[in-house]
Parts: structure tokens; C-alpha cells; sequence
């Protein structure tokens, strides 16, 4: 079952943990626990998706700018263009 705790085991943490909390605050804790690990698995879920995400080539990937969706590529060229022009930093004015 669980790491090798059987029903018996189980059964017997469960009155344990009754006694010393009571059963309001031991049922309150058995929910935090499921909340957790609900959580958990979200984050994980998330955590994968954006490994993935990551694991695209920037061409593949495209970012939003102000005038129109752009890939990474004509970003990049954007800004390399941009900074020849403009050396000393800031926004372009014009």
C-alpha cells in the first residue's frame, strides 16, 4: 500500500491521530493534505508544460509585440537593427 504500511497499520495511525487531534482537526488536517497535493500536482503539470515550451527553437515559438505576432527570429533581427542604429540605448524616437 503505502510504503509498505498495511491496512492494519493504516487503521491504527488513523485512531492515533483521532485521539491526540480529534476528529474535527484531524479531518481538517487530512483536507490540507489533499490540498496539497492537489496543488502539487498542478505545479508540476505546469512545470512540465513549460520545460517543453522550452525545449522549442525560438522560431517555433512566437512572441506577441505591439504591432502584430512576430517569431523570436524577427525580434531578434528587430532589436540587432534597432541598437546598430541607435548605439548610446534608449527608444528609438521618431
Amino acid at each position: 500500500m503505502l510504503g509498505g504500511i498495511g491496512t492494519g497499520e493504516l487503521i491504527l495511525i488513523i485512531t492515533v491521530l483521532v485521539v491526540l487531534f480529534g476528529k474535527k482537526r484531524t479531518t481538517e488536517i487530512a483536507q490540507d493534505i489533499g490540498e496539497a497535493t492537489k496543488d502539487f500536482r498542478r505545479m508540476s503539470k505546469d512545470y512540465e508544460e513549460a520545460a517543453k515550451e522550452l525545449e522549442k527553437p525560438l522560431s517555433d515559438r512566437p512572441l506577441e509585440s505591439q504591432d502584430k505576432k512576430e517569431t523570436g527570429q524577427e525580434l531578434d533581427h528587430k532589436m540587432i537593427t534597432s541598437a546598430k542604429s541607435n548605439p548610446e540605448g534608449g527608444e528609438e524616437r521618431g
